[in-house]
């Protein structure tokens, strides 16, 4: 969790501040110290007082600590020479330690830091790791000697609690320096400031990538490696927060152990996002040795709650192998051809190569081998070289993310044109009934129930006209008749669902497509006039078509098989506007609408309409009522069909009611006003025919 305490006890001389001592002690003044101390195990008090004789006492060197022998409680004594020029004056006492100190100056007890106990049970342990400053005056002594006086610092320590398997891994010591007390507490300030700023910047850092990959990863989910370096951002930003926050507050020996226990739980979830993000780069599929790394590292966390001491030095080791796993994965991927996703790995790869350096440089300082430049918390060097590193990283998911953007717009196109293309072939309603989810989503035998109106149409006499044509001439034909009816179907909210040879079917589905869809026969039968003045005008004959408009429910789905399919709206309703197409040969007329169709019709008044028949339908057990609409007409026929109206309504009144002779005379009298209407003339022979008992 930090720094390990040194095990030594280290008196070091400040030069002094000008404000705290007068200038000849700023050059003269010295505090000279001996490189042992000495050091007994056990607990009396009168081993703080000067006269007490040590020199049976154990002597050490400086920088040693005695682990091996340690009991939990002992004594230190230091003989300290001070110039005369120091003596009250004021300087400082700056402490750092684990465990409990009472600190005596000249046999007084001057201060305790914490409570020294002689067993746990009455132990009131601390932990600080930044000093704990106090202010200490050398008082002028009775006896000085050649400008110098001695004093004597004993020290009574006791680290029971250290011994104990919550502790974390922080073992017994302490460490205390005199100097300018002045210059101490702004080196302690300074020092304070530093280390915030270093952990405020850090995780700022982190928590801003979290943030940001955390939201590309929202914008496109199927990119996973930004959830994942969104996480190891997030985990490793409290990993650095719970190891700078002892440097800048006190605090007793369980806050530590909670503060330990967070940070390693912290970085063993950062340690494994980060293997999961480099699997994820490399692999389509996640490795199980994965589930290995979970499983050892949660047990190991877990272990470490309970037993913090025991459970760092392998929570360590398993800290090591995860990044040498992270290194391992893609040299092996590489090495075997198998990398699937790691494009642009130089990136990465360049931010390791600090990352990688400083912590190697690091490790031989705290193995002595190099020296220290400054100390870690001055400038954590390795955390700001894993800076490089995420950085590297994030422009790579940045950059592969950007790219796939532009694969995703390039896709987008490609099946934006393929829609396109396909919709010449499958009408855009029908697409959007049968795949709403994208032409992936087609499948055999989907359908959705709905209602609609159909119209048919197709061109009277065809193959009578086709056998005077050569295959391209025929299709130039059909072509240019269809380019003319199309327009008026999509006018009119209409949309062609097929070409059947010269036979067009189109649906109309949307509010109110009654009247559209009668409106477009109309205005269908209108344009064939404008395209027949342009054949004479060629010199070629006219064409003329039959509409059947019907209403009523329809089936959108698919047909056919796994290995071929169509679109298809299939149903009566289907049927019997195909069967009303025909019939307009049969009563010679250019537009049938069935009853289901007519009844519909907002305002039937503004049409020229009238009842042609209650036919039987081929294919339909009931008759149908039909109806004709002759708005379209020429103006001569549509004036003589308006003219007869009254008494032909009147003549089929009687027909249906099989009153012969007056149905007769009706139908006589609209031969007279138009001679040729077929419709009336067919009622005639039907008369004729009844009374003939035919």
């Amino acid at each position: 969790m930090s720094k390990p305490l040194k095990i030594s006890v280290l008196v070091c001389c400040f030069f002094l501040l000008q404000s705290a001592l007068p200038a000849r002690a700023q050059l003269e003044g010295k505090i000279v110290s001996p490189n042992f101390y000495k050091y007994h195990t056990g607990d009396d008090t009168t081993w703080a007082q000067p006269e007490f004789d040590d020199s049976d006492w154990e002597q050490i060197e400086i920088d040693e600590f005695p682990l091996d022998r340690w009991q939990g409680i002992g004594w230190f004594r230091y003989v300290l020479e001070v110039d005369s020029v120091l003596q009250n004056s004021p300087l400082g006492l700056a402490m750092e330690y684990a465990g409990a100190i009472e600190f005596y100056l000249d046999g007084k007890l001057l201060y305790q830091f914490g409570k020294v106990g002689t067993s746990k049970k009455d132990e009131m342990p601390k932990i600080t790791l930044m000093p704990e400053l106090r202010p200490v005056v050398f008082r002028a002594p009775s006896e000085v000697a050649g400008g110098k006086s001695r004093r004597l610092i004993a020290i009574r320590y006791s680290s029971f609690f250290l011994q104990s398997p919550l502790a974390a891994g922080a073992e017994p010591g302490f460490n205390f320096k005199i100097g300018g007390l002045q210059q101490m507490s702004a080196t302690r300030d300074n020092f304070r400031r530093t280390v915030g700023i270093h952990q405020m910047l850090l995780m700022g850092i982190l928590l801003a990538f979290a943030l940001l990959h955390f939201l590309l990863f929202l914008f496109y989910p199927p990119l996973r490696p930004n959830l994942y370096f969104a996480a190891l951002a997030a985990f490793l930003a409290p990993t650095i927060y719970f190891w700078f926050q002892p440097l800048l507050v006190a605090n007793d020996l369980m806050q530590f152990v909670w503060m330990a226990r967070l940070q390693f739980t912290a970085l063993t979830i950062t340690m494994l996002f980060f293997i999961r993000l480099t699997y994820s780069l490399i692999f389509p599929e996640r490795p199980g040795l994965f589930a290995l790394f979970c499983a050892i590292g949660a047990g190991l966390t877990l272990w470490g709650w309970f037993r913090p001491s025991l459970a760092v030095k392998y929570l360590n080791l398993f800290y090591i192998a995860a990044f040498a796993e992270v290194v391992r994965a893609p040299v092996m991927a590489w090495m075997k051809k198998r990398v699937v996703q790691f494009q642009g790995s130089w990136m990465i790869l360049l931010g390791m190569i600090p990352f990688t350096l400083t912590g190697a440089y690091w490790l031989l300082i705290a193995l002595k081998v190099v020296p220290e430049p400054w100390t870690f918390e001055e400038f954590p060097t390795p955390f700001y070289a894993a800076m490089i590193l995420m950085i590297s990283m994030s422009v790579f998911l940045a950059r592969n993310f950007a790219r796939t953007n532009r694969n995703l717009e390039t896709q987008l196109i490609t099946v934006r044109r393929t829609r396109d293309v396909f919709s010449l072939f499958v009408p855009e309603p029908v697409l959007d009934k049968i795949a709403k989810e994208g032409l992936e989503s087609i499948k055999l035998g989907g359908a959705e129930e709905g209602i609609a109106t159909i119209l048919f149409t197709d061109i009277r006499s065809f193959t009578s006209i086709a056998e005077n044509l050569s295959p391209n001439e025929t299709l130039a034909f059909l072509n240019e008749f269809m380019r003319r009816m199309q327009p008026v179907i999509h006018q009119h909210g209409g949309f062609i669902n097929q070409f059947v040879g010269d036979e067009i079917m189109a649906i109309f589905y949307l509010s109110g497509h009654q009247d559209k869809a009668i409106e477009a026969a109309l205005d269908m039968r209108k344009a064939l006039n404008e395209h027949n003045r342009e054949r004479l005008e060629r010199g070629e004959p006219p064409i003329d078509i039959g509409v059947g408009v019907n209403t009523g429910k329809v089936i959108w789905g698919t047909i056919g098989s796994e290995v071929r399919m169509e679109s298809a709206i299939i149903g009566d309703t289907v049927n019997l506007a195909s069967r009303l197409q025909n019939l307009t040969k049969h009563y010679g007329v250019g537009v049938l609408v069935s009853e289901s169709a007519f009844r519909e019709i907002s305002n039937p008044e503004r049409f020229c309409y009238r009842e042609v028949d209650v036919a039987q339908v081929p294919g339909k057990t009931r008759p149908v009522v039909i109806y004709e609409l002759f708005d379209a007409d020429s103006d001569i026929v549509k004036e003589h069909k308006l003219a007869c109206l009254a008494p032909y309504n009147r003549g089929l009144h009687y027909f249906h009611a099989e009153d012969w002779p007056q149905a007769m005379s009706l139908f006589e009298a609209c031969l007279a006003i138009f001679p040729d209407d077929p419709i009336s003339r067919l009622y005639l022979e039907r008369c004729r025919a009844h009374l003939a008992g035919s």
